[in-house]
């Protein structure tokens, strides 16, 4: 479901971005939204599609500007 909730653990694997990486973009006012319980950070799954959505797709590292 679109509403289903992810740890940052699971979400750090699934955008090839690190735990850390996580929590300075949370911590800058991220880019990506998250909901607090009690002390964890959790993800919502439509929340993390749609940022991937925003990023472009290359089909070769010659396309990526960086």
């Amino acid at each position: 479901p679109e509403d289903s909730l992810f740890s940052e653990t699971i979400i750090s694997l699934v955008i090839c971005k690190s735990r850390s990486w996580l929590q300075r973009d949370r911590w800058k006012g991220g880019s990506i939204p998250f909901i607090k319980i009690g002390s964890h950070c959790c993800y919502r799954k439509r929340d993390i599609l749609s940022w991937i959505n925003q990023h472009n797709i290359h089909h070769s590292t010659s396309e990526y500007q960086g």
